[in-house]
């Protein structure tokens, strides 16, 4: 049965991804043989949907190798079913915002800046490096099914709203072996998340570790089953955080979460549990609590 894959890029943004490499494949598809350009200013749509569709048709495993260049895409939609595997092997720059089925990537160095999320399902991606991006480096939303390995994400300590991977209403996602250090939050996790698990992540700076702020917007999931292990958070203004709005209604939940084996240096707050964050002045005195419904367990290894 061939593996669904889609891509529906939406609007057009900067994407530059370089030194990638994959396994031996059974066709490999350059989009430069299909006609784009990679000068920044042609429109490539074209010719990466005929690389895909070539691609597509394949049994096997696939892949896609976009050269080192800067690659401009309008609105396009890349569709399965396909006969087999589709790996992409991204080189250089690619403009885009995407929504991704089954994609694995594998690359080196990667400069992105993404302020809209992306859209995966059942997915591996390692080996990627973000450099001083725009708000979030990387954003998953209504994702599931992926697992980030050796990924590595870098901006200034003074620069803000740089979240390093920001995760929210999405399940099954696993980050591990990671390198990461923003002006915010190195891991951030929104509503509507279950099942993440984090793991050798070595963080700083940033502001640590963070779940919420939760309660923002009306009608927000609970966060269900969070676990993180073997950590080592440096030079972080906090450690492990956990934040509700104080108009936060009293039924959100965030619950099933397991601290362990986390190493902290010169962290100002270890641990917070803020049910009345307010990040402006004007909040009302209001107080709601998060109701865990099993027992919280953190274990703190200081140096």
């Amino acid at each position: 049965m061939g593996l669904e894959l889609r891509i529906i890029v939406i609007d057009l943004l900067f994407f530059i991804i370089s030194g990638a490499s994959v396994a031996i494949t059974v066709g490999v598809y350059n989009v430069k043989d299909y006609g784009a350009a990679g000068d920044g200013q042609t429109d490539n749509t074209k010719a990466f949907v005929a690389a895909w569709s070539a691609a597509c048709a394949v049994q096997g495993k696939a892949t896609i190798v976009i050269p080192e260049g800067a690659y401009l895409l309008g609105p396009t939609i890349f569709k399965g079913p396909c006969n087999g595997i589709m790996v992409m092997q991204v080189v250089e720059d690619l403009m885009d915002k995407e929504l991704l089925h089954g994609l694995i990537t594998n690359a080196k160095r990667h400069r992105i800046a993404n302020p809209y999320p992306c859209f995966v399902v059942n997915a591996a991606i390692k080996s990627i490096s973000s450099i001083d991006s725009m708000f979030f480096h990387i954003h998953i939303f209504g994702s599931r099914n992926i697992t980030f390995d050796s990924i590595k994400i870098s901006a200034p300590g003074d620069s803000p709203n740089t979240d390093g991977i920001h995760i929210a209403n999405s399940a099954n996602i696993q980050v591990s072996n990671s390198v990461i250090g923003t002006g915010d939050d190195c891991i951030s996790i929104g509503p509507g998340c279950t099942n993440l698990t984090i793991f050798r992540v070595l963080c700083g700076p940033g502001h640590g570790i963070s779940v919420g702020s939760l309660g923002k917007n009306a009608g927000e999931k609970d966060v269900i089953g969070l676990y993180v292990s073997k950590c080592n958070l440096t030079g972080t203004t906090n450690g492990l955080r956990i934040k509700t709005l104080q108009s936060s209604p009293s039924t959100l939940k965030a619950s099933h979460f397991r601290f362990e084996q986390i190493i902290m240096n010169n962290v100002y707050n270890p641990i917070i549990i803020d049910q009345n964050y307010c990040p402006s002045a004007n909040c009302p005195k209001k107080v709601y609590l998060i109701a865990p419904t099993t027992a919280t367990y953190i274990i703190i290894v200081l140096n």
